[in-house]
């Protein structure tokens, strides 16, 4: 078991205090299948973090070859996803108008998208929303939150991974296969703008 490991159980079974950013690291270095089980047993969502994790850390990444089947998945995927966060979406005011008439529209310009992505406020307004509604204000709660930055620095997947810890019926399966795929999005003008990297 790693050291890393051991520290995270000393924090929740003593309350040992250690520095601000200390278990950033606890899911970096490949943790086995039972380190993360053992990780997560602080929490009643246990199971769905566990399967999360193991799930993004270690299933493989599925491949559609052909370009024209894959831009029709990820429009499929991103739809889904954004159907299934509408009620999360209607309660925030700057996607009233985006929810009256949603439109996907796929660019061929990756780098165009990247700049929406860095000027997309409306997902980082999403972001924050599903932040604010973790189940409670525990200290260990916020830890893991953060150590998902040292796996990945795509906010959709510390999301998708951090959902069970959020009070919330969104699961966001559908944004992380769209993920999965290569896919990458953004908000800007009403419309979802979405593209793939190889």
């Amino acid at each position: 078991m790693r050291q890393i490991v051991k520290d995270w159980f000393e924090f929740c079974e003593k309350g040992t205090k250690f520095e601000d950013g200390h278990f950033y690291t606890l899911f970096m270095d490949g943790p086995s299948k039972e380190e993360i089980k053992e990780i997560f047993k602080y929490f009643d969502q246990n199971i769905e973090l566990t399967n999360r994790l193991v799930k993004y850390l270690y299933h493989p990444k599925p491949k559609i070859d052909d370009v024209e089947n894959l831009k029709d998945e990820l429009r499929r995927l991103i739809v889904k996803d954004f159907e299934d966060r509408q009620k999360i979406l209607s309660e925030l005011e700057c996607f009233k108008n985006f929810l009256a008439n949603p439109e996907f529209e796929f660019i061929s310009d990756l780098e165009h998208n990247e700049i929406l992505i860095w000027d997309d406020i409306w997902s980082q307004r999403f972001l924050d929303f599903m932040i604010d509604n973790v189940i409670n204000e525990e200290e260990k709660i916020y830890i893991i939150y953060n150590s998902f930055y040292g796996i990945t620095f795509d906010f959709n997947l510390q999301i998708f991974l951090f959902i069970p810890l959020i009070k919330t019926d969104y699961t966001a399966e559908h944004l992380f296969n769209f993920k999965r795929l290569g896919g990458i999005y953004a908000i800007s003008d009403n419309k979802v703008y979405y593209s793939f990297k190889k």
